[in-house]
């Protein structure tokens, strides 16, 4: 059962919504009635533009109730983006009907229906959620109530989560970051509080004003919160993941003895599937973290065979968490070994001898053009040297000729092609040399702030 009526699961906003359990259960069940009148049985799938608020919530819910996966996607994606998702999709298809749901109802007027809790048959649907990560191209991950109750079972263990806890909702809901935190709160019995922005400046006001017991952030949101570590008093776990985490962070985070969890895992995995205390970092410069209970990392050579402990390999993941699958054929993202399925993950890093994963560097840091292999990473430090540019981004498209073009994405001023052409070859060999460029003003970010490579290989055609 999803959600007990007597779970303590409850809803706070910051625009003043307050749910119970059983408020919540009731309105979603009196939408689910209004989606299966409206769309009956037309498509399993239901894409749902998903914003950070309790009606949204209310929504993927009664999507459950009504026999439908909600599909969620961010709420301002263009109309070629939704088109990209639909084709992927089962033809027919619909988009959540934007009034469906009555704001005075969320206000306060009852319902007139009795709570329904969802009980999910094993094996069903519960969401999929896009992810392009740097290839361009939106992939859909469909996870099962199996595996998203398995991955809450052992986040919610490690974080200590529960009846007297509140989390707080300020990663996007149609990312799996966001996404878990709904959905281990209503496992838990946790209260969640909707924040109405992710950026620091608002965290910090929130943090110092409301009793937020759990949070989940990106390294950039903690290293701004940090200035002010007072506002970390009243949280007893605080979730950082998403990206690299830097030295200072981590220096800081036990200096100030903050309970937190550096995390790593993904959206095939359902959130973080590792992690680690700051504490237990003996060397910040190498950070590993360890692979939470009943789940099994490896690092793998070309031939998918395991390597030895502090050997650099693809690192792999088997656990219960794991993904159904994507909408579109992905097989070679899995493999078997020793009877159990593992998902291959873009990363590289290695295994230590006590049993922590360190991850070094992406699978795709290393781009092959006309049989050469080229560092991502060295030619953007290279163009950070030059004087002017304040941002840079570099990766392969595929070319016909080449196998991989390199290319570059920078922001800055006084710049261009021809400039930084003729910089670069003062630094770096020629064939490493971008041979694609997008001069803009600022490098587009993803919601959690990430350099948004998808959005760029668009742009470069």
């Amino acid at each position: 059962m999803i959600c007990a009526s007597d779970s303590g699961f409850r809803i706070s906003a910051s625009d003043g919504v307050v749910l119970t359990c059983t408020r919540f259960l009731a309105l979603a069940r009196a939408e689910s009635i209004n989606l299966q009148s409206k769309f009956g049985k037309t498509s399993r799938y239901l894409i749902l533009p998903a914003d950070n608020s309790a009606v949204s919530l209310i929504r993927i819910y009664a999507s459950w109730l009504a026999g439908f996966t909600p599909v969620l996607i961010s709420p301002k994606a263009t109309a070629n983006e939704i088109q990209e998702y639909k084709d992927q999709l089962a033809k027919g298809t619909r988009i959540y009907p934007k009034l469906l749901l009555k704001k005075n109802e969320i206000a306060g007027i009852k319902s007139g229906l009795k709570p329904k809790p969802f009980t999910p048959t094993p094996g069903k649907e519960a969401v999929i959620i896009f992810t392009s990560g740097s290839t361009g191209n939106p992939k859909g991950i469909i996870h099962t109530f199996d595996s998203l109750t398995a991955s809450a079972a052992l986040q919610n263990k490690v974080t200590k989560s529960g009846k007297n806890s509140e989390w707080l909702l300020s990663l996007p809901l149609f990312h799996i970051g966001g996404f878990m935190i709904l959905f281990r709160s209503m496992l838990s019995g946790s209260g969640l509080y909707i924040a109405s922005s992710s950026g620091a400046v608002y965290l910090k006001e929130l943090l110092a004003e409301r009793a937020v017991t759990h949070l989940s952030l990106v390294p950039a949101q903690c290293s701004e919160l940090l200035k002010t570590p007072e506002v970390f008093t009243q949280v007893k776990c605080l979730l950082l993941g998403g990206g690299p985490v830097e030295k200072t962070i981590i220096l800081a985070l036990k200096k100030q003895k903050i309970p937190t969890q550096i995390i790593y895992g993904s959206s095939e995995t359902a959130a973080f599937c590792s992690a680690v205390k700051p504490e237990e970092v003996k060397n910040p410069k190498r950070l590993g973290t360890k692979p939470l209970k009943g789940v099994k990392f490896l690092a793998v050579d070309e031939n998918r065979k395991p390597l030895p402990a502090g050997k650099e390999g693809r690192i792999v993941i088997h656990a219960t968490s794991l993904l159904k699958g994507y909408l579109t054929a992905e097989e070679e993202s899995f493999f078997e070994l020793r009877k159990k399925r593992f998902y291959i993950t873009s990363d590289m890093g290695y295994m230590d001898a006590q049993g922590f994963v360190h991850i070094t560097r992406r699978a795709d840091a290393i781009i092959i053009t006309g049989g050469k292999k080229v560092s991502v990473s060295e030619v953007e430090k290279s163009l950070l040297e030059i004087s002017g540019v304040t941002e840079a981004k570099v990766f392969g498209i595929k070319d016909h000729y080449w196998g991989e073009m390199v290319s570059a994405a920078t922001a800055g001023e006084n710049i261009s092609e021809q400039f930084l052409t003729a910089e670069l070859k003062k630094r770096i060999s020629a064939f490493k040399i971008p041979k694609k460029w997008l001069i803009l003003k600022k490098l587009p970010k993803t919601p959690l702030g990430k350099t948004d490579t998808a959005a760029l290989i668009r742009m470069i055609g």
